[in-house]
């Protein structure tokens, strides 16, 4: 096997099932001196699970490597595969600021890129991306998957050569799974000529798509209910998909889904909340929309929006705001930016800062900020719906009598 196309100069967080996909790339990264940590999530669904764990332990513990486990002990409902999905990168996200890394590596190889691309041919889904992509970013994580490559054989067989430690997932032999039945059935049974033919169409199809994603994410807001009604049908279920997958990667939404957003993007109202699937809410606020799900604390606390015609003082549960003054440079409000909107700030939402617009998620991690605050951070957005101010969160903020704009955080 080649090196790995990786830069050393980063450092990479290593997710690791114990599996002999990861322990491959888990030894490829030792032996060629990259700078990594791992992630290893235990889901507890199968009896061999806690020796798993043991096992990786004990070669990380070997090999001086950090290892941070997530120790899930809850029931996991509906789609296990995609909730252990969700679990998984969340955790990975939520290690970002520990661990300092520059991206993610997973050990998706050849064959469970052309396993997925079976499988999107068979649910007739409308895919951001026809099989797996070599880089993707997941709840603000970048993700790379470098041996996309290489066959199961083969990192089976480097496993067996240079004596790396693994276990084998027996549920994978379940040939009353979908994926499991295609991989025994199908997969396995291909010629390299077959593969050659499989992955050359797989590349065509994803020059098509990549024309249309940067159209879409150099000219398009796709969380903005005007631009998305603007364009044809086909880009609007890329595009709402697009937008879904920042919160829900791994997830596809079916086209009854869309034309039921597409619905509530059409109506003249102003704020709506409803649920398009079980659990997931769709929230469109003043023209731009996101999605949030239920199991966020009090979905009507999570989301809120008062509106400043005139010179007033809110004073509530979530911030303290004196207006008196249609002039207030340090809060970027002058009279023409009446009437002003006091609402919540969302993940998705783009704020100024300096000469550049950065994801309002992207601050909530820079600033540090707990997450039930950022639930219900305030933003001040003008009659034109531009966001012109985001108060800063410090941790150790104390409000002076004088202040006219602060957050209550207790």
């Amino acid at each position: 096997m080649s090196q790995l196309i990786l830069d050393k100069s980063k450092k990479y967080l290593l997710a690791c099932s114990f599996g002999p996909d990861s322990m491959a790339l888990f030894h490829m990264l030792l032996s060629e001196g990259y700078n990594f940590e791992v992630a290893h999530v235990n889901y507890h669904l199968r009896e061999e699970s806690d020796s798993e764990t043991h096992g990786l332990k004990i070669y990380c513990e070997e090999n001086d490597v950090p290892l941070h486990i997530l120790d899930y002990k809850e029931k996991i409902q509906g789609n296990v595969e995609a909730s252990c999905r969700q679990i998984r990168y969340k955790f990975f996200a939520s290690l970002q600021e520990e661990v300092n890394y520059d991206e993610v590596l997973v050990a998706h190889n050849e064959d469970d890129l052309i396993e997925t691309y079976f499988m999107q041919i068979q649910r007739q889904i409308t895919p951001i991306w026809w099989g797996i992509n070599a880089f993707t970013v997941v709840f603000d994580v970048p993700v790379r998957r470098p041996l996309l490559i290489y066959s199961k054989a083969e990192l089976m067989n480097y496993c067996y050569e240079n004596k790396v430690p693994f276990a084998i997932d027996i549920s994978n032999y379940d040939t009353s799974l979908k994926r499991n039945a295609l991989r025994a059935e199908v997969v396995s049974k291909l010629t390299l000529s077959d593969r050659v033919q499989i992955l050359d169409e797989i590349v065509n199809k994803n020059e098509q798509l990549l024309n249309m994603f940067n159209y879409l994410t150099s000219k398009v807001d796709i969380h903005n209910c005007e631009q998305v009604l603007s364009l044809s049908k086909t880009e609007q279920i890329y595009a709402i998909n697009l937008a879904y997958q920042e919160h829900y990667y791994g997830h596809y939404l079916s086209k009854a889904n869309v034309g039921e957003i597409i619905k509530v993007l059409k109506s003249p109202k102003g704020n709506i909340m409803r649920e398009i699937k079980r659990g997931v809410y769709l929230i469109k606020s003043y023209g731009t929309y996101t999605f949030i799900e239920s199991e966020s604390s009090d979905l009507d606390y999570t989301y809120y929006h008062y509106e400043v015609k005139d010179l007033c003082t809110l004073d509530n549960q979530y911030f303290y705001f004196k207006c008196d003054t249609y002039d207030n440079p340090k809060r970027h409000y002058f009279d023409q930016d009446f009437p002003l909107t006091i609402r919540t700030l969302t993940p998705d939402d783009y704020v100024l800062v300096g000469k550049y617009t950065v994801k309002a998620r992207r601050l909530f991690i820079d600033w540090k900020m707990p997450m039930k605050l950022r639930k219900r951070w305030p933003c001040i957005e003008n009659c034109n719906g531009e966001i012109i101010y985001v108060p800063r969160y410090q941790k150790d903020f104390k409000p002076d009598p004088d202040c006219d704009f602060y957050v209550k955080v207790d």
